[in-house]
């Protein structure tokens, strides 16, 4: 876990000690496992998919587990997913294919951009081809979903990249 948190503070710029105390909270959630006596906890892509998610989302600590389901339950445009096709997938899903990708086909990453807005649970993927907005199901993407500012954090794809690779294959 301390390699993952290092390697987040390096690449993607969140304090390790914040990243501490919201992997604490996904551990207390059920996202994060944790280790076992004498064994330290190990991070698997669904744990570094809820930390980054809680990390970027700027959630307060008693907010972190509910608002990482929130997130992770977005799809695109908010449409339900009832009787979809299987190629529309649930933000969880997305982002554990961007960092299968970062590991597998690294340069397919230059380009893309992931920004998780903070004031509502909204996950925007920027690429090459366009955009998705990904929002709870049944909220309309192209509004605000509060009232007040729209504050987010926007993560280069390299930088994401460079931290999967250096989390899951020691990069």
């Amino acid at each position: 876990m301390n390699h993952a948190l290092a390697a987040i503070e390096r690449h993607l710029g969140f304090p390790i000690s914040r990243g501490r105390t919201v992997a604490s909270r996904l551990q207390e959630a059920g996202y994060i496992e944790r280790g076992a006596p004498g064994v330290a906890p190990r991070i698997s892509f669904d744990g570094f998919i809820a930390l980054f998610i809680g990390l970027a989302s700027d959630k307060t600590l008693s907010e972190v587990g509910v608002a990482v389901a929130k997130y992770l339950d977005a799809t695109p445009r908010g449409v339900s997913l009832d009787g979809a096709p299987t190629s529309v997938v649930r933000l969880g899903v997305e982002i554990l294919t961007l960092a299968e990708t970062a590991l597998e086909y690294p340069s397919d990453l230059a380009a893309v951009s992931i920004e998780v807005v903070a004031s509502w649970p909204e996950v925007v993927i920027r690429h090459l081809e366009g955009k998705t907005r990904f929002v709870p199901v049944g909220a309309n993407a192209y509004h605000w979903q509060a009232a007040g500012h729209r504050t987010s954090t926007t993560i280069n794809g390299a930088a994401f990249r460079d931290c999967v690779r250096a989390i899951f294959k020691g990069r």
